[in-house]
């Protein structure tokens, strides 16, 4: 398919495109968690310069939240509702008109905070259940202590350590436990949560953590449903060798920390870790550790404690080890079956998860039509943090049906760690975009006006994605929000145009292909600082209308593939599409079983439109070490503050040199056949340390074509002083020209300017080229055509 046959096929044929995720407006996003900030004069004074539109609150704006239900108990929880409730609204009421558009404290879904055996917290409330039956709590519920999520021996299960609030110096009689998403009796505390806010007048919950990592009766129970949903019997059967659903239970078998703490001499090695006085604040202990002190210690703690143990006990090994080789080494999985069901159990808790949210926010929609939920997922910029989450039910996948932004939290800021090698959030904007919602950034790094500009630009330019930040820096965040509501036309209602699509397949994770994860990172980087326009996909756009946007598709070391979706991507390559596989392709189908190679290959034949490349190596020769093994060394060194962590990674550039990918490999060439001409957006080399997306929007018979230009060229390892950034002059963009359109209008827009700067446009080879002076943070293109 030729490049004017693509851009044709994409004007007449409305199914593909319609189908696409759809860009929003993005909007200033403010958090902070001041107690009583409701009745706090000064605290007011920061709306009165630059309010963002969203404000971000703690959980003691909740008046629940104040007991330590989804939060930790406050000292001023016994304020009458009454006065809550008035100061509450006349607070709303200041904050909106300030310009605030939307109010969204915290819940977190994984935290009941107080004691049971004092009463003390969440007890209060509910050894008073019918004082407070004016929130809509319904029929009083069984003890909160039996909401909680379980270990397999029955134990509470615990996320953060028991003693989490006296290690923090915060409280000694509060314990923060963690409350089974699937309970119904939690569940329906939430969902009343959510209808009183919507009454009251918030506008929808920041949700935190997310975490499930249980095995109690109601998740058995529910996981029954799960898989008779899933599988039929005939299914089950050639999944599991039976067709009694009630025989395939949770797997906690397979579970890593269940594993290492059933093998003989567990204990004794913590023991041994830990010195004695250091006991009470991590297993509640004081003279020896029993099982049940294990679990106080918190899931958290035990991943890296049973990774640990298992390298040195079971591995025999001191060098790092991988993800994968630690799990596998676990005797249950290594066969199919058993493979399939820790797989199970974890889908099933990100399902859990997803099916939480949902009911949440439909709840609040019963008192609020518009009632949103945003999930927080944690770190995703490293492998290690997506990854490291998904053992405890993280999917945005799967979430996303409950779910309008999507959280990431994330460790290091965006700019350079060196010449040519870019810290970015790339990944997770493009990823929560091609799953229909929109990322949150919040960043816990460098402060600096330099950054906090760079940070607005990333994730305005990623189809209405948000920058999360405090109430620093108020003319940036005036600049970016004066830009966004005055621009609308530059946001709204776009779909991306990248002809290149990037399979990131998550669940490749549950079956512990993590290889995938390690080429998907290294390929989005590639083309990202390639600068070629692409998507990233996911499984559900296995599917003839997602795949016909795209002229090629890479296949990054996908080794579990069902026959449907070999199919799918046969009949892709069947209608003219490029696909070029990396590594292992559809080794084993998706019940974990083997498949012989030869498979896939003799259902979609190699030849002009299946590339193969036998490894990453081969597809990206380029020299050095990747970016993440540097993140993941320098977090092992524990080198201090964020200042020294950059400057770690600069000298273990000095001293091994990471990968730049401004040079094209083999898969460059691929990529050009594939869509016949130069893929390139701009040079890779004058366009070192730039970011870019591209997107379309057609109304009637006219078309936009956008592009957000976004300059990380911030040195991040630079320690004295305001970070600078390095400008980017006459920086020429080649737009593929829009198939029956003779001229394109072209103008450029920046935050730093009120009106639209014009451009001289000009066709060549199919292209238009245009020219941008002078690039700062960020600048966008718009062109229509005519």
């Amino acid at each position: 398919m030729t490049l004017r046959a693509f851009f044709l096929l994409l004007s007449i044929t409305a199914t593909g495109y319609a189908a696409a995720p759809i860009s929003r407006l993005p909007f200033t996003y403010v958090i902070d968690y001041t107690p009583l900030q409701e009745s706090d004069s000064d605290f007011r004074r920061q709306f009165l310069q630059a309010a963002p539109t969203l404000f971000h609150p703690g959980p003691e704006l909740r008046y629940l939240g104040r007991f330590g239900f989804g939060g930790m108990v406050t000292p001023y929880r016994n304020m009458p509702y009454a006065t809550y409730e008035t100061q509450v609204k006349e607070y709303l009421d200041f904050l909106r008109a300030q310009g605030v558009r939307w109010v969204t404290p915290y819940l977190c879904n994984q935290t009941i905070s107080g004691n049971e055996v004092h009463r003390y917290g969440v007890w209060e409330v509910y050894d008073r259940w019918p004082d407070f039956a004016f929130l809509g709590l319904g029929e009083k519920p069984e003890d909160p202590i039996l909401w909680m999520q379980r270990e397999p021996s029955g134990h509470l299960h615990y996320n953060y350590k028991r003693k989490c609030f006296l290690e923090r110096h915060q409280d000694d009689l509060q314990i923060r436990y963690a409350p089974c998403p699937n309970h119904p009796d939690w569940r329906n505390l939430c969902n009343a949560e959510a209808r009183n806010a919507g009454r009251i007048g918030f506008d929808g919950y920041f949700i935190d953590n997310n975490i499930i990592h249980c095995y109690c009766a109601a998740c058995e129970q529910r996981f029954q449903s799960y898989l008779r949903a899933k599988y039929s019997a005939d299914e089950l059967f050639r999944a599991f060798a039976t067709r009694d659903y009630r025989a395939i239970t949770l797997y906690h078998e397979g579970d890593l920390r269940w594993w290492a703490r059933s093998i003989d001499g567990f204990i004794p090695w913590l023991e041994s870790k830990y010195p004695q006085p250091e006991w009470p604040i991590h297993f509640d202990a004081a003279t020896s550790l029993q099982e049940v002190n294990v679990d106080a210690a918190g899931g958290g703690m035990l991943y890296g404690e049973t990774e640990q143990f298992v390298a040195e006990r079971i591995l025999s090994v001191a060098s790092p080890t991988t993800f994968e080789s630690l799990r596998l080494a676990n005797p249950a999985l290594q066969t199919p079956i058993g493979r399939l069901r820790w797989a199970e159990t974890q889908m099933f808790w990100s399902q859990s998860i997803g099916d939480m949210l949902a009911a949440m926010r439909d709840a609040g929609r019963e008192t609020h039509a518009d009632f949103f939920l945003m999930p927080n997922w944690g770190v995703f910029q490293r492998i290690d943090g997506a990854i490291g989450r998904a053992e405890d039910g993280k999917d945005v996948r799967r979430w996303r049906r409950g779910a309008d932004w999507q959280m990431f939290e994330e460790d290091y800021a965006t700019g350079l760690v060196a010449p040519g090698v870019v810290l970015d959030y790339d990944l997770e904007l493009r990823y929560a975009f091609s799953c229909g919602i929109r990322a949150l950034l919040l960043p816990y790094t460098l402060n600096d006006p330099a950054l906090e500009e760079v940070h607005h630009a990333e994730t305005a330019a990623s189809g209405g994605s948000v920058f999360v930040t405090t109430f620093r820096y108020p003319q940036v965040r005036e600049k970016y929000r004066r830009f966004f509501e005055t621009n609308a036309d530059l946001y709204e209602g776009y779909s991306s145009a990248g002809r290149v699509a990037l399979a990131f397949f998550f669940d490749q994770y549950y079956y512990l292909n993590i290889d995938h994860f390690r080429q998907v990172y290294a390929l989005n980087r590639f083309l990202a600082d390639q600068q070629i326009p692409f998507d990233l996909i996911h499984e559900d756009c296995l599917e003839p209308g997602p795949l016909s946007r795209y002229q090629a598709i890479i296949l990054p070391n996908v080794v579990f593939l069902s026959d449907g979706q070999i199919a799918a991507l046969k009949a892709y390559v069947g209608q003219g599409g490029t696909l070029i596989s990396i590594g292992e392709t559809a080794t084993r189908d998706l019940y974990c079983r083997p498949r012989d190679a030869a498979v896939f290959n003799d259902r979609i034949k190699p030849g002009k439109h299946r590339r193969h490349f036998s490894d990453l190596h081969q597809a990206l020769p380029h020299r050095g070490i990747d970016l993440d093994d540097g993140l993941r060394a320098v977090r092992k060194l524990k080198a201090g503050g964020k200042s020294v962590a950059y400057q770690r990674l600069a000298e273990l550039d000095d001293a091994l040199h990471f990968k730049r990918f401004q040079l094209k490999g083999p898969l460059t060439d691929c990529i050009a056949e594939a869509l016949g001409g130069d893929p390139h957006l701009m040079d890779p080399m004058q366009a070192s340390g730039l970011r870019h997306t591209l997107w379309r929007k057609q109304q009637d018979r006219r078309v936009w074509t956008v592009v957000h230009l976004v300059n990380k060229n911030v040195r991040l390892d630079v320690e004295d002083g305001l970070k600078r950034l390095k400008t980017v002059t006459n920086l020429k963009v080649a737009l593929p020209a829009e198939p029956g359109r003779r001229r394109a209008l072209a103008v450029y827009r920046t935050p730093d300017q009120e009106t639209a700067f014009p451009l001289i446009s000009s066709y060549h080879k199919g292209q238009v080229v245009v020219t941008v002076p002078t690039l700062s943070y960020y600048g966008v293109i718009q062109i229509e055509w005519m």
